[in-house]
């Protein structure tokens, strides 16, 4: 019942963000400081949203080591989009980052397959490589020379961590 507006939120909030970052970076403001902050909100709502929404404070070792884990490659996750944003295009950084969600999806297909319901289409295929070739296609000749391929290091670090973290958050599911 609550899932459709927590997505719908979760949305807007996700397209504020990523615009009050291109904004900051536009400007030539840092993104560090606003990723901290970022963070700090997203523990201060996850806090909000569950353990006091519920009462429920029991702590469990198992999930803080897994929610140590997500941090951890959530950290290294913000400091290589950081580090793509100082270097490349925002918008195609964030076009080609929000791609990386199909990864998990496909992932799942692979290990699992359909003895656990698991299915990808060869239309599903033609979709992924036609999105994934419009990207870098578009993106290709927006920077030129050691600031595109540093700036395409720290796009695919930061996409395959994406790709993990959306991992872990599919395998709570």
């Amino acid at each position: 019942m609550w899932g459709i507006p927590f997505i719908l939120i979760a949305g807007l909030f996700v397209s504020i963000s990523n615009l009050f970052m291109r904004k900051s970076l536009d400007n030539g403001g840092d993104i560090k400081a606003f990723l901290v902050i970022q963070t700090f909100l997203i523990f201060t709502i996850a806090v909000c949203l569950n353990p006091v929404r519920t009462s429920h404070y029991h702590w469990s070792s198992s999930m803080a080591l897994f929610g140590v884990a997500g941090g951890i490659v959530l950290a290294w996750l913000l400091i290589a989009l950081a580090k793509a944003l100082e270097n490349g295009p925002p918008g195609l950084t964030f076009a080609s980052l929000n791609a990386s969600t199909v990864m998990p999806s496909v992932l799942m297909v692979l290990v699992f397959g359909s003895a656990f319901n698991y299915f990808y289409t060869p239309w599903n295929a033609v979709g992924s490589i036609f999105v994934l070739v419009g990207l870098f296609w578009a993106g290709w000749e927006t920077k030129a020379g050691a600031q595109k391929e540093k700036w395409l290091m720290f796009l695919t670090i930061a996409f395959f961590l994406h790709v993990l973290r959306s991992e872990e958050h599919t395998s709570e599911l």
